[in-house]
């Protein structure tokens, strides 16, 4: 059983590797068993669909300037103000 634990895991990362790997292939390849830690991202990126996209916050300055920001701020604080009771 080893063996062909080993051959999955050499099988998925070969094919992670070559990239155009789509979740079926993963799928196929791991048959519901459970993913080696070490390819859980990639596989995560796959299932995703965002291999080979950009980063969307690299451009983010990080200013929190909605219209409604304070709203949100506030409700923000009650609902913490709640949890922090229990």
């Amino acid at each position: 059983v080893n063996l062909s634990l080993t051959k999955r895991e050499k099988d998925l990362a070969e094919a992670l590797e070559e990239g155009g790997c789509d979740l079926e292939t993963v799928r196929n390849i791991i048959q519901g068993r459970q993913l080696p830690a070490d390819l859980r991202a990639k596989v995560w990126k796959i299932a995703l669909n965002v291999v080979g996209k950009g980063d969307s916050l690299a451009s983010w300055d990080g200013c929190l300037d909605l219209p409604e920001q304070n709203i949100i701020h506030k409700d923000c604080q009650e609902l913490i103000g709640k949890f922090s009771c229990i």
